[in-house]
């Protein structure tokens, strides 16, 4: 109220409904901003990654509890404030940093560099204590960094254990490919389709092919048609696809006892079928010619030798 001259007074009335309005949705705001913040760390404490926010001067504004732990350190150590340069001399005090006394202060000018710079992804990090990290840096509004760090520790000895398994099985194959090349007998491993995944050198020898006739990806029908052009089956033209047939049959079946071939070209053959791993197969292919061979002397021998043993009996007979 405001006097006036003639001893009135002059009531003035101001509307604050919408002034009131407004603080109570200021207040709201800062509200909902202090709940998405909280939001927010709590969110960046939950994060599998290491986060540090800088402010443009470096100075640390926000640590998730995955820094720490990754680190090493505690809540004492790594404050809001503290400066880049202070938090990387708490990690090399705790002996984090596989850097020489006299690379130091060159190793962190170059660090703090990098982050003035701006983005930076994925950058490797290996740490004197053997834990392996990965880091990154992202540029954010009013000139501010978000430094993240990721232990791929695990992760690199996983994938150190897999090469290292690779390694032996590739080993263990080269030893098990040059084990069956040593063998006598011709070895073909196939795979589910019956396509050739292995074939050996002797099998070569006793077919008498070329690895550029018979190599992996070939198809076992394909392998037989080879043959049948060297003139090796001893299978009439008409009979030639049922005979077909009905070897790959015998091979989808699994495994097959030694069977006799007898080849067109007067060699004989002992095969087998023995059933793999995921439905693979492995044929194997015995050259038993010369032993037959060597069989047939024998017997013919011994006949002789019988022979002349009973003309022997008949004449010491017909003497006495």
């Amino acid at each position: 109220a405001q006097p006036r001259a003639n001893g009135r007074y002059l009531i003035l009335y101001t509307d604050t409904t919408e002034q009131a309005q407004q603080k109570k949705e200021v207040a709201s705001l800062r509200e909902r901003d202090r709940a998405v913040h909280k939001d927010l760390v709590d969110l960046i404490d939950n994060l599998d990654l290491g986060v540090v926010l800088l402010d443009e001067n470096l100075n640390v504004e926000l640590v998730n509890d995955t820094f720490h732990r990754i680190w090493k350190t505690d809540q004492t150590e790594i404050l809001a404030g503290l400066h880049f340069r202070a938090l990387m001399d708490v990690n090399r005090h705790n002996g984090i940093y596989d850097v020489a006394d006299e690379d130091w202060e060159e190793y962190v000018a170059a660090r703090l560099e990098g982050i003035k710079s701006g983005n930076a992804e994925k950058v490797p990090f290996a740490r004197a204590d053997g834990r392996h990290l990965i880091y990154s840096i992202l540029e954010l509004s009013g000139n501010r960094r978000l430094v993240t760090y990721y232990d791929v520790t695990e992760e690199k000895k996983q994938n150190e254990a897999l090469e290292n398994a690779q390694k032996r099985m590739e080993a263990s194959h080269q030893d098990l490919t040059d084990l069956i090349n040593s063998l006598s007998m011709g070895v073909v491993v196939v795979d589910r389709d019956l396509v050739v995944e292995l074939v050996n050198s002797a099998f070569h020898d006793v077919w008498g092919t070329t690895s550029d006739d018979i190599h992996p990806g070939l198809h076992f029908r394909a392998l037989m048609d080879v043959n049948r052009h060297n003139g090796i089956y001893a299978v009439e033209d008409r009979d030639w696809e049922d005979y077909v047939q009905t070897r790959l049959e015998g091979f989808r079946e699994g495994t097959c006892e030694p069977t006799l071939i007898n080849r067109a070209d007067g060699r004989q053959l002992l095969y087998s079928i023995l059933s793999l791993s995921k439905n693979r197969r492995m044929v194997t292919y015995f050259d038993i010619t010369d032993q037959k061979a060597r069989e047939a002397e024998l017997a013919a021998a011994q006949k002789q030798a019988e022979a002349a043993d009973q003309a022997k009996s008949r004449f010491l007979a017909n003497m006495s």
